[in-house]
């Protein structure tokens, strides 16, 4: 990646904290995007996150942004490519109001970096059928990698 994930307290890349943090991690996940992370640009912090979400088997996009009084962002969401609602009503879209998204902020520092401001994660409630073609996804994910350790 170019540039560099860097939290900028440790000097540690973002992407190198988060493998190795990897092991003591619960979940099956290797990337885990969390609250107070901080990158050198936005882009970044979406390659990041788009990782995790292959990980977790949903596609990614950019929504709001908020720019500040001296007219440069300040604030970008990252959403589930599903977020929102349909733009006209009974119509086939691949919107059903999904909450995931994390919410990047500029860093008040002189390093004019992002940092994870908001992070809301898929709910039990997400549609029927966007349920489905995650754990699909997962599902045979899973099974790939499981293919490839016993054989």
């Amino acid at each position: 990646m170019a540039g560099a994930l860097r939290d900028t307290v440790s000097g540690i890349f973002a992407l190198e904290k988060a493998i190795r943090g990897s092991a003591k991690n619960l979940g099956d996940n290797v990337i885990v995007p969390k609250l107070g992370t901080s990158f050198d640009t936005s882009d970044e912090a979406y390659d990041l996150h788009n990782i995790y979400s292959w990980e977790k088997g949903f596609g990614i996009r950019y929504d709001k942004s908020r720019l500040n009084v001296e007219r440069t962002k300040c604030m970008q969401e990252i959403v589930c490519g599903r977020a929102g609602k349909a733009f006209v009503e009974n119509t086939k879209s691949c919107r059903c109001e999904c909450p995931a998204l994390i919410r990047l902020q500029r860093s008040n520092s002189m390093d004019n970096g992002w940092y994870i401001a908001d992070k809301r994660c898929h709910t039990k409630s997400t549609s029927g059928r966007h349920a489905q073609i995650v754990e699909m996804f997962q599902t045979k994910l899973g099974n790939l990698h499981t293919a490839r350790i016993v054989g």
